[in-house]
């Protein structure tokens, strides 16, 4: 596969609840999922095409960058693949940009190296995203 596109909703988070403390699990939360405003990005293969300088297009964010970054490592996915943004979600706003992020990136690498429907727990592990709550991984799989 050479382009996955994933296009991402956001959470609104009302709030985290200690359930036990010292439990490896001890909080849930209360959210509310909405379509919109969210993530609209490309997962893209540049062997095709000349060498790049950038891995990323659109906004110039180093922390979209950087986070992307990281999944994209924990998915083995390096040279020759680039994430293009079209639309963004502003990151330390309450929306969970930083979930929704992370989990695009997952998404789409789980679409070029295992195609099919990714598990919750794979998306779990490659984006690193819902130890304290899991609202946004919610938001993302089941809208």
């Amino acid at each position: 596969m050479e382009r996955v596109d994933v296009v991402t909703g956001c959470r609104i988070h009302f709030g985290l609840a200690e359930l036990y403390r010292g439990s490896q699990n001890c909080f849930a939360g209360i959210g509310l999922a909405l379509a919109e405003p969210g993530f609209d990005l490309s997962l893209v293969s540049t062997t095709a095409s000349p060498p790049i300088a950038n891995r990323f297009t659109g906004p110039d964010y180093t922390e979209y960058h950087h986070r992307a970054s990281a999944v994209l490592e924990r998915c083995g996915l390096g040279e020759g693949w680039q994430v293009s943004f079209r639309s963004v979600l502003p990151l330390h706003h309450g929306l969970g940009a930083g979930t929704q992020l992370a989990m695009a990136v997952a998404a789409a690498c789980q679409a070029v190296l295992k195609p099919g429907q990714p598990s919750t727990e794979q998306l779990v592990a490659l984006s690193g995203r819902g130890k304290r709550s899991a609202i946004g991984l919610c938001a993302f799989t089941g809208g």
